[in-house]
């Protein structure tokens, strides 16, 4: 890990040390390391924008897949930008490099949510023209066209529907 990066804590799987760094600290980049205590060979991966957030550390599978949430950046996997989302990153055993095995990001609420009649959901998907296609065709996202004060009239709504 490069000086004055800021890793949080780690895990071992396997004879393999994994963890991750957040909010480019040091002016170094947000990226997954996986360390191979046997070879002393180091791999990395990054999500192209955003830190990963895992505090703990991050989640390891019984496979060896590192999961973390990933935060402030895009979600645009099609164009290598995994931001905002969950990934899975897993040691090549021959090459001992960091690859990107796993994600799962933002879907339609109106699909696949929400969960409670009391939840809210603040989306532009009637707008959408493309969604679920993986470009924009519009160039901009429908998403940042939602207001702060729609979004804070939201959670007033819902915060006050719990009582």
């Amino acid at each position: 890990m490069p000086p004055n990066g800021k890793p949080y804590a780690m895990n071992l799987f396997k004879n393999v040390l994994y963890t991750h760094s957040a909010q480019g600290c040091g002016g170094n980049p947000n990226v997954v390391y996986a360390y191979d205590l046997a070879t002393h060979k180091v791999g990395s991966w990054g999500p192209a924008g955003g830190g990963m957030w895992g505090r703990t550390g991050p989640a390891i599978s019984s496979k060896g897949v590192m999961y973390t949430g990933t935060g402030d950046g895009r979600w645009d996997p099609e164009n290598g930008l995994y931001g905002n989302g969950i990934i899975g990153v897993q040691q090549d055993p021959k090459t001992k490099s960091a690859v990107l095995v796993d994600y799962f990001g933002p879907t339609n609420a109106e699909r696949n949510g929400p969960w409670s009649a009391a939840d809210v959901v603040v989306a532009r998907t009637e707008q959408c023209q493309c969604l679920y296609q993986r470009q924009c065709s519009r160039g901009a996202s429908c998403i940042d066209e939602i207001p702060f004060e729609e979004v804070m009239a939201a959670v007033v709504q819902r915060v006050g529907a719990d009582g």
